[in-house]
């Protein structure tokens, strides 16, 4: 599928068959915070759907923890078909549909915990689309039911778009592969286009940066009541410089 303005290619339609790679080690600091979450509500969360998905890594950590037996449901949703194709070969049995987050819930509830990481809430550009996933997600929600997510803060964007203005791309190694990263941050839209170029092509995905106080009234207006907020720390760039984490995770539960 092609971008129609810049001939670039559908987000995550080339990223996908180097995700894994990029996001396992985020996926694992993720499925610790899922773990503390449930010692928290002192209960098992036995219903838990992970929205914006990707290939299932997440999911697939949380069944080899929890070792899912009867009384523990997963399932997942994603828009990128890439994505969900990698998500059924891995989690073959785990219900996983083809949904957008701004769309109606493809779960029935009640559901423990909902789940949605990796930046996946940044691609919406619009506050009634954010204030409209919180409002789903209550709908579905059990009682005392839990709701993880991460957005990335302006400080992310700003950072990297000083960098591509430096002329300090991030390039990494997947798969031996080379992959370049460039940003631009259009401040007074508050959007971040990030350019990843593969050796088949590029895509280009453009997200909005939210900061923490918008989240939090937003968590609150839709019915959800935030417990915690996590700042990601990161490790220093590749020049040496201190790099701002710009990523919060949010814990809200059903009021």
């Amino acid at each position: 599928m092609k971008n129609m303005q810049d001939g670039s290619a559908a987000p995550y339609s080339l990223f996908a068959r180097y995700y894994d790679l990029a996001w396992a080690e985020y996926a694992g600091y993720c499925r610790d915070l899922i773990l503390a979450a449930e010692e928290s509500a002192l209960r098992p969360l036995r219903r838990v759907c992970d929205a914006a998905c990707g290939t299932g890594v997440l999911l697939e950590l949380l069944q080899d923890e929890w070792q899912v037996t009867a009384g523990r449901e997963l399932m997942g949703f994603d828009l990128s078909p890439q994505m969900l194709r990698q998500a059924r070969t891995r989690l073959p049995g785990v219900p996983l549909r083809q949904a957008d987050v701004r769309d109606p819930f493809p779960f029935p509830g009640p559901i423990d915990l909902v789940t949605c990481m990796h930046d996946s809430l940044n691609y919406l550009l619009d506050p009634e689309d954010l204030a409209g996933f919180f409002y789903r997600v209550r709908r579905v929600l059990a009682p005392d039911g839990v709701l993880i997510c991460d957005l990335n803060t302006p400080d992310l964007y700003r950072y990297g778009a000083d960098r591509t203005a430096a002329g300090n791309s991030e390039d990494y190694l997947l798969q031996g592969q080379r992959i370049r990263e460039t940003m631009r941050y259009d401040e007074q839209q508050r959007v971040g286009i990030t350019r990843l170029e593969f050796p088949e092509g590029i895509e280009e995905h453009r997200q909005r940066a939210w900061s923490p106080p918008e989240v939090v009234q937003l968590l609150r207006e839709s019915g959800l009541h935030p417990s915690d907020m996590i700042e990601v720390e990161e490790e220093p760039d590749g020049y040496g410089a201190p790099r701002p984490s710009g990523k919060m995770v949010y814990v809200a539960v059903k009021a």
